[in-house]
């Protein structure tokens, strides 16, 4: 529209006046309507003229016409589940196409595959008179695609930073959802045909599903929760967990620390119900494991705890221990398969001590009982009872000295009393049978024969020398004697003789 300046108005508006003048009204009468007649035109330019500055702001510039838009289509070709492989070819030229045109058929000969145009990317854009620059907004192209197969799709191509789209591109990135007939539904960002980046499968014939970090299609960090209630949480390697991660299950139990191929392989801990455990399962496992086995730390039973090293979830190792109750009962030494073995020792709350050398968890070997009440029992032990050399010492200062068998003095040995009184000889089941004596503390002494701890005949006998119990000199006998050879008797009959 062109608009006059006002000025250029007034010559016209005189003629009209002069002319009006002469055919109808006289000079008065004319000046009064020209003047009229000129306000009422320079009011009318006057809004013309405003109106057209409100529509100078912007002005559009010229766009030139692309020659020709080459049309470019993607073959989607379906995969596995987790999978999704892109392909394309030219189809057609469509020069004045200016928007997406609807999913074509596919014809007979790739009935399998669905062929959809690209958008093409506006090359212009409406600027300001100031020549300011306006945001462009990164293009994005939206798809909504259903296979012959069933498998559906639905997303939008991201394609490269001031880059026209291409098969590649279309290929390499794009963000959506696959949908498969059995219910399985994958999302996320896909790169080259596979989920990289942040995303979720969701596999419908097992009611798995799967978020996280994804490479290559391939859970790297995130969670994966099962069916049965399983949830499995960290870092994945070859679709199993690597470094730190956590297993919840159902029924409560949950291993958490570090894996190696799905098993905890390090520092971890296996955290069982109260409900579940027992006496024969810990409830809870705290150490250093190996292929999900805890081999050093602390293992906890309704009953116990063992702390120390493990082999097949057994205490096997020195410097063992467990602990029953709130130490009710305590148990330390070199364990194997569960059960003192070697030297250790086993402390009862409200009960005696034993210190010495064990075997399946007895006494077996040099040893000693100290009882609450101070009793002592000290000597060679077999399945926990003095079986060998020994020495008694009863709360009232009594002392049972020589050969013992299942606690009792058997063989040479001597009964002393606190008032000074002693018995010696031969025994049998703790009392005097064959020759003995029996020293009184005014020095009297009987001897001869005895039965059943009686004096039946009296004769001067020579008594010979009654063993004497030297715990140390015993032990180190007993660690000299190569293990096949350290039976009691034998280490008995080396000690006798000395």
């Amino acid at each position: 529209m062109i608009v006059l300046p006002p000025f250029s108005l007034l010559p016209f508006t005189q003629q009209i006046a002069q002319k009006t003048s002469r055919s109808f009204f006289s000079s008065e009468r004319a000046l009064l309507l020209l003047s009229i007649a000129t306000l009422a035109l320079l009011s009318l330019t006057l809004a013309i003229y405003s109106k057209s500055l409100k529509y100078r702001t912007f002005t559009k510039v010229p766009q030139s016409e692309p020659s020709t838009t080459q049309t470019l289509f993607t073959q989607i070709i379906s995969s596995p589940p987790g999978t999704l492989r892109l392909s394309h070819q030219n189809f057609s030229e469509h020069p004045n196409e200016s928007r997406a045109a609807f999913p074509r058929e596919p014809d007979d000969s790739a009935s399998s595959n669905l062929c959809f145009p690209q958008i093409p990317v506006p090359t212009s854009v409406i600027e300001s008179i100031s020549d300011r620059e306006q945001a462009i907004p990164e293009p994005r192209v939206a798809l909504k695609l259903t296979l012959p197969e069933g498998i559906s799709f639905e997303g939008s191509i991201l394609p490269t930073e001031n880059a026209p789209l291409s098969p590649s591109q279309l290929s390499s990135s794009f963000q959506g959802s696959l949908l498969y007939p059995d219910g399985t539904t994958i999302k996320g960002l896909f790169e080259k045909g596979e989920l990289n980046g942040e995303g979720s499968v969701f596999y419908g014939d097992c009611q798995t599903e799967a978020s996280g970090h994804f490479t290559n299609g391939n859970l790297v960090e995130g969670i994966a929760s099962y069916a049965d209630g399983e949830i499995i949480e960290g870092t994945f390697h070859n679709h199993k967990l690597n470094g730190f991660g956590k297993v919840a299950y159902k029924d409560g139990m949950i291993r958490k620390g570090l894996f190696a191929d799905g098993m905890l392989e390090g520092k971890g801990e296996i955290i069982v119900p109260r409900h579940q455990s027992s006496t024969q399962s810990p409830h809870y496992l705290n150490g250093c494991f190996k292929a999900d086995e805890l081999i050093s730390g602390e293992m906890v039973y309704a009953d116990r705890t063992l702390t120390g090293t493990f082999k097949n979830h057994l205490l096997e190792g020195p410097g063992c221990t467990t602990t029953y109750g709130d130490d009710d009962i305590f148990l330390e030494g070199e364990f194997k398969a569960g059960m003192l073995e070697g030297l250790g020792q086993i402390t009862y709350k409200r009960g005696p001590r034993l210190e010495g050398f064990f075997k399946q968890g007895e006494l077996n070997g040099p040893a000693t009982i100290t009882y609450a009440d101070q009793r002592t029992a000290q000597g060679f032990f077999i399945d926990g009872e003095l079986n060998g050399i020994g020495r008694i010492e009863l709360m009232d200062g009594a002392v049972h000295e020589g050969l013992f068998k299942n606690g009792a003095l058997q063989g040479l040995g001597q009964i002393t009393l606190p008032d000074g009184t002693f018995f010696a000889g031969s025994f049998e089941g703790g009392l005097l049978n064959g020759p003995g004596q029996i020293g009184s503390p005014t020095g009297q002494l009987k001897q001869g024969l005895f039965a059943n701890g009686s004096l039946t005949s009296s004769e001067s006998i020579a008594l010979p020398e009654i063993p004497t119990l030297d715990l140390s000199r015993l032990a180190k006998e007993y660690l000299s004697t190569d293990s096949e050879e350290k039976s009691p008797f034998i280490t008995l009959m080396i000690l006798t003789n000395v």
